[in-house]
């Protein structure tokens, strides 16, 4: 027997499903009772099922979701950052884009709900061309001043997101290692991992959500990394 087992973790209850590659067929449809506080927890009593009902090395894959990081965003837990963005690009993100749906037209709806507030965006003068060709170099020293007054303000992460960076990353790199070796505790975002694609609003959103929910999803993945490596009753990869 070989099983292929799904998990995925809710704030209420975890679902899993396994399915025999062998014989291609769905042997076990379940649900247990979540621990919010230790989202990984449950997997102590799956395992140990899964290894009672079809033998310990009967696992050859298991894969996991989880909404620990969408419910991070909405319940507005994540961390305190900062975001360092391109001279005068520090509004793409508050700005956003106009299309609100069938409000499209009213001049009161509100508009998305910033992760950040303005007094966190900071400017740096750079610029890369859309082709990837650099037009003005990174000024370090920008990176350096920004950095101290978000470190003075007590954020947790830094987001980097440049213009055109998806195009020729050199600048959010070099970015991002005057921030690690500034203040090596800070979780770093940079745009050009995180959604390498041109939108400027886009990115920088995705850019700036990234840190808010990697806290938990770190923790909770770095339990699933200890599970799989120790875990003697079942193999996963």
């Amino acid at each position: 027997m070989t099983l292929r087992v799904g998990i995925d973790v809710g704030g209420t209850f975890t679902d899993v499903t396994a399915f025999d590659a062998d014989q291609r067929e769905l042997v076990a449809v379940r649900k247990y009772l979540s621990d919010p506080a230790q989202p990984a927890a449950v997997m102590d009593n799956i395992t140990a099922d899964l290894a009672r009902d079809f033998g310990a090395d009967s696992v050859s894959l298991i894969l996991h979701g989880s909404t620990a990081a969408l419910n991070t965003l909405l319940e507005g837990k994540g961390v305190r950052l900062g975001l360092l963005t391109t001279r005068g690009f520090r509004d793409v993100y508050e700005i956003g884009r106009q299309w609100r749906g069938e409000d499209v037209f009213n001049i009161f709806a509100p508009a998305p709900r910033m992760l950040l507030t303005r007094d966190r965006i900071f400017e740096i003068r750079e610029r890369v061309g859309f082709q990837g060709e650099v037009i003005e170099p990174l000024a370090a020293d920008d990176v350096g001043a920004a950095l101290s007054k978000l470190v003075a303000d007590g954020v947790e992460a830094v987001a980097v997101c440049f213009l055109f960076a998806y195009a020729n990353p050199v600048h959010e790199k070099a970015a991002a290692e005057i921030i690690r070796a500034t203040a090596p505790d800070l979780y770093v975002s940079l745009s050009h991992e995180v959604n390498p694609e041109w939108r400027e609003y886009e990115r920088t959103a995705s850019t700036v959500a990234t840190p808010i929910s990697a806290r938990r999803s770190r923790a909770t993945c770095a339990r699933w990394r200890r599970f799989r490596c120790g875990a003697s009753r079942v193999r996963a990869r």
